[in-house]
């Protein structure tokens, strides 16, 4: 029985020693299945990838050898069609057969709103051509000048200015400038557009419109023309407008926009000027012309209106200066009165209940109408024999005389319940 337990017990180690190495067995076999699979999808990867490749370099090499050139040198046509365009476009395909391509469905073209006008770059093109022979017309009669003052030292001081030639004589140029940079200059050397320099002397100025007039004695050419003047009738708001000038510390520059205003009006010393008014932007300084787009002079510029950041150019209508401009030319200083006036119009004289003519808003001290005893507040409705109803015919009237004449000046004066009127005996002088 004890042999047969020991059988047993063998029996059953031997049994236990063979479970055990079964389960082993397989495992094994699992793996080298999933190894097999494994290696057999990869290498088909890699026959796909090579078989592409080998395809590709058949295909390529194939197309390079065997088949004809057939390629064209492409140019980009013109997006618009014309009327001698066929209406059927014929294409070559790969394959060498002859498509026919019908034409492509056209939208009908939009109309633009009546009164509306959309430029075309020819147009454009043409614009600026047309500013840059303006600026070429102007150029002709701009003249750079060099001012030099010593102030007193040996040192002398050295100032870049801006001309245009208004007149001569056959002995020399009349030159239009401002009087600020002339006043006191020692010597003023003029240099013309063909590239002549000569020297230049003052012959008056107006320190109220800022205006002077220097001569340049030269031989006279065609080449350079006086500046043709234009008229404020000729402006009206909107218009093109070009400035040639000192307008930004150089002595030739050049700016261009629009008239924003044509009917303003400035009253000084014994004046009225008229206005015009640009969106040129420009130094608070600067000095120059403005002209239309045939290159006349319509306007004397004054300087600059607005914040620093953003000033823009006015100027005298040169049909409000002419008179003053041939006075200067003529080396004739113009009289002074010394107030600065205001129109009365019909309707204002109706409306208030004053009279009509031109009302003193001011009277300069130690000025001839001042020595005389006019006074802020008077209406002058008369200058020697002719009647006054705005400061056109006062300046007219003034215009007619000169510095020592002795002129008389009615005036109405408010009085408790009236005006009355007096009359007042005014020496003119020289300002």
């Amino acid at each position: 029985m004890e042999e047969r337990k020991e059988e047993h017990k063998d029996e059953g180690k031997k049994y236990n020693l063979y479970t055990e190495h079964i389960l082993p067995e397989k495992g094994r076999k699992i793996k080298r299945l999933l190894k097999k699979a494994a290696f057999v999808v990869v290498m088909a990867v890699i026959f796909g990838v090579v078989a592409g490749l080998v395809m590709i370099i058949i295909y390529n090499t194939g197309i390079r050898f065997f088949k004809t050139d057939s390629s064209q040198e492409i140019t980009l046509e013109n997006a618009y069609t014309t009327e001698e365009e066929t209406t059927e476009k014929e294409t070559e395909s790969v394959t060498g057969e002859t498509v026919t391509v019908p034409p492509e469905e056209t939208k009908p073209q939009e109309t633009k709103p009546e009164g509306e006008t959309i430029p075309e770059i020819g147009e454009l093109t043409g614009y600026m051509e047309a500013l840059r022979a303006a600026v070429a017309v102007i150029n002709r009669s701009s003249v750079s000048l060099t001012v030099t003052t010593s102030s007193g030292s040996w040192v002398e001081q050295s100032v870049e200015d801006y001309g245009m030639i208004v007149s001569n004589d056959g002995t020399g140029y009349y030159i239009l400038t401002s009087y600020s940079r002339m006043e006191g200059a020692e010597t003023i050397t003029a240099v013309f557009s063909d590239g002549m320099g000569v020297s230049a002397s003052l012959v008056a100025g107006d320190s109220v419109s800022n205006m002077a007039v220097i001569k340049a004695e030269r031989e006279i050419s065609e080449d350079i023309p006086a500046a043709k003047l234009g008229n404020l009738e000729q402006v009206a708001q909107g218009d093109l407008l070009l400035a040639v000038g000192n307008l930004y510390g150089m002595d030739s520059s050049f700016g261009y926009g629009i008239a924003t205003g044509i009917n303003s009006v400035i009253y000084d010393t014994d004046s009225k000027y008229e206005i015009i008014n640009t969106d040129i932007n420009s130094d608070a300084s600067g000095y120059g012309f403005i002209c239309n787009s045939d290159g006349e002079v319509v306007a004397v510029a004054i300087g600059t209106d607005g914040e620093a950041s953003n000033k823009t150019l006015s100027g005298y209508a040169v049909s409000s200066v002419r008179s003053l401009i041939e006075d200067l030319i003529n080396g004739r200083q113009r009289p002074y009165f010394g107030i600065k006036g205001q129109d009365v119009t019909k309707s204002a004289a109706e409306s208030y209940g004053i009279p009509e003519g031109v009302y003193i808003a001011a009277v300069e001290v130690s000025s001839p109408a001042h020595t005389a005893g006019i006074q802020t507040g008077d209406i002058i409705t008369g200058m020697g024999n002719a009647q006054i109803t705005d400061m056109e015919g006062f300046m007219e009237q003034l215009d007619g005389c000169s510095a020592g004449d002795t002129l008389t000046v009615t005036v109405k004066r408010k009085s408790t319940d009236s005006y009355k009127e007096i009359v007042f005996r005014v020496v003119l002088g020289v300002e």
